[in-house]
């Protein structure tokens, strides 16, 4: 195997605790208006450690990078390669160098976590950092080792990363569909070792909806990020202390009971650990769907009880509420009072984000520009955050808990 010197340790620390946001690693830029400016540029490899770097695709090579294509299978004696060639194909990608070529994984591609489709790396056990960059997707979930690492993954050449355990002697990585119908495929993959111990650091978890998931840049829109959106998960890290990894779960669309069923819930089970924080704010979805409050609480209640099974601090989180809901004297919204009603039986910590979020917009709608300053917290409609919004709530949650908080 092509091994390759580590880059520039510039965001060493950064990246090792997630707290780089995620870019477009094509090249591309945000809109005009974009609020993105703070972002960081291209990744930069957690450690400099030896790096494995696969530029996957039909195209060979980038320079410093090791070519795959989706005809090279799995030897012991190249130790990488397709586990089942025939279950990928080569695809043109809209990126330059390693990023105009990619694979796209077409068998189990939205049925299951734990494929057999997989592209395969022989590595020592230990602690890894997985960096993985998109070719033209649209909503493509990232598995490794049998579980979820990155949920959505959208866009031309954007990235993502994860730290995960090996510890059977081999990573199995595959991309999937994270919508039926959606576009999907994986430009280039980067593997750095963090450590020979495989345990995860302290990291806060995140079960949720479109209010709370990742949304990826996105040059074409104006606002430079996709749907103009940010949900508070993905800000989280910004106001809580470095030594806390940040992994989101969440999803746009999803229910308490699909993040349950779907393997999302499964994978916050596997890696879980005690001390860890298990933060819960989903239900807008559910009500949509008509879920009856008792099968609601019952999810809700089951996550919680795993996670204080291994010894995790679940805290649950009530929704941020519309913006119409300004001035309305609502107590909360969707299934918030079943959230607190469960963190009274489960004795853990609830959160009204929807009376703190609240409280702050009537803040704001008291200045002499007030309206143009709450509609600046929503994505251009009366649901959905924006990155200010997000970067709002994520710091009123935080400062509900003193332990992770700056």
């Amino acid at each position: 195997m092509k091994r390759i010197a580590a880059v520039s340790t510039a965001c060493i620390a950064a990246a090792l605790m997630f707290s780089c946001a995620s870019t477009n690693g094509a090249g591309g830029k945000a809109g005009k208006n974009a609020p993105l400016a703070e972002d960081a540029p291209d990744y930069v490899p957690a450690l400099a450690t030896p790096l494995y770097k696969f530029d996957l695709g039909g195209n060979g090579a980038a320079a410093g990078w090791t070519a795959v294509s989706a005809k090279d299978a799995y030897s012991k004696e190249k130790g990488y390669g397709f586990n089942t060639p025939d279950g990928v194909q080569d695809v043109a990608a809209p990126g330059q160098n390693e990023l105009s070529d990619a694979v796209q994984f077409v068998k189990d591609s939205n049925e299951t976590t734990n494929s057999d489709n997989t592209f395969n790396v022989d590595l020592p056990n230990g602690l890894y950092e997985i960096a993985v960059w998109s070719g033209d997707s649209f909503r493509q979930s990232v598995c490794a080792e049998g579980h979820f690492q990155i949920m959505d993954l959208t866009g031309k050449g954007n990235w993502d990363v994860f730290q995960i355990p090996v510890t059977d002697g081999q990573l199995n990585i595959f991309a999937r569909a994270g919508k039926p119908g959606t576009n999907f495929s994986l430009s280039a993959i980067t593997i750095a070792k963090i450590s020979d111990d495989t345990t995860l650091p302290p990291t806060v978890w995140f079960c949720g909806d479109s209010t709370v998931c990742r949304y990826y840049p996105d040059s074409n829109s104006p606002f430079g990020v996709q749907y103009g959106r940010h949900g508070w998960g993905q800000d989280f890290k910004t106001f809580i202390k470095d030594s806390w990894a940040v992994r989101d779960m969440a999803t746009g669309g999803q229910t308490a009971e699909g993040f349950f069923t779907s393997g999302q819930h499964e994978t916050v089970k596997t890696y879980i650990k005690k001390g860890d924080y298990y933060i819960i704010g989903i239900g807008i979805n559910d009500q949509g769907r008509k879920l009856p409050d008792q099968s609601y609480k019952m999810f809700i209640t089951q996550m919680v009880k795993d996670a204080k099974a291994v010894g995790a601090i679940p805290v649950l989180v009530g929704q941020q509420g519309r913006k119409g809901d300004l001035g309305r004297g609502l107590p909360g919204r969707w299934y918030n009072h079943i959230l607190e009603a469960v963190a009274k039986e489960q004795g853990v910590q609830y959160i009204n984000l929807f009376k703190l979020f609240d409280d702050y917009k009537e803040s704001l709608a008291r200045k002499a520009n007030g309206a143009d300053l709450v509609a600046e917290l929503y994505a251009n409609e009366d649901l959905h955050i924006s990155p200010k919004g997000a970067k709002k709530c994520a710091q009123l949650i935080a400062s509900q808990l003193p332990e992770l908080a700056k």
